[in-house]
């Protein structure tokens, strides 16, 4: 697997801090247990926060039931072996790094896919019809009842104006620290 996708040009954008598909999507292949059914592939969504309930269960770890409560992920055993349904169905993913001045959550459920970016308008995507989102769906009425089930999914357990708080006190914590450090010997390379 991978921590995180690339854009390489699409929609003009030369990196990774956006919620658009080359971004985000990231190969995940397990092999080599016999938890796995031979060539079944998976195209519902899942997370990388999956990857360790997942492990755990393959890796038989007896303590498991303990820790596993405590995970945002699921196991994905149920899946490699064929089922194609999740007790989660939908994937979240945030973003908070790199100087960003909003937070963003990403809600997707099936083909439909909703970015939410605190304190602006909401872009809804449909991935069927639309795969390089260039359609911005969040205005058609059509989709109002799908724009409707992916916010809740955005707004369960978060908070945008406090996460943004949250971000913006971090960020000046640490822009504190760097100037410091630069009155006071050398300044950290963050990017290390």
């Amino acid at each position: 697997t991978s921590d995180h996708g690339e854009m390489l040009g699409e929609q003009g954008m030369w990196f990774k801090r956006t919620f658009f598909e080359p971004s985000i999507r990231v190969p995940l292949i397990v092999s080599g247990t016999d938890q796995v059914k031979a060539d079944n592939e998976i195209s519902r969504g899942v997370s990388l926060v999956d990857i360790m309930p997942t492990l755990l269960e393959l890796g038989e770890v007896e303590d498991r039931r303990e820790i596993e409560p405590a995970l945002d992920g699921e196991s994905l055993c149920p899946m490699l072996l064929g089922a194609d349904e999740r007790k989660n169905p939908g994937v979240i993913s945030e973003y908070y790094s790199e100087g960003v001045t909003q937070p963003m959550r990403l809600a997707i459920h099936k083909q439909m896919k909703l970015v939410h970016v605190h304190d602006q308008p909401p872009m809804l995507f449909d991935l069927t019809h639309d795969p390089h989102e260039r359609v911005n769906c969040a205005n058609d009425p059509i989709y109002a009842p799908l724009l409707a089930d992916l916010q809740a999914m955005v707004d369960k357990d978060w908070d945008g104006a406090e996460m943004r708080k949250r971000v913006m006190e971090s960020q000046r914590r640490r822009r504190w620290i760097l100037e410091a450090q630069k009155k006071h010997g050398k300044a950290p390379n963050w990017d290390q």
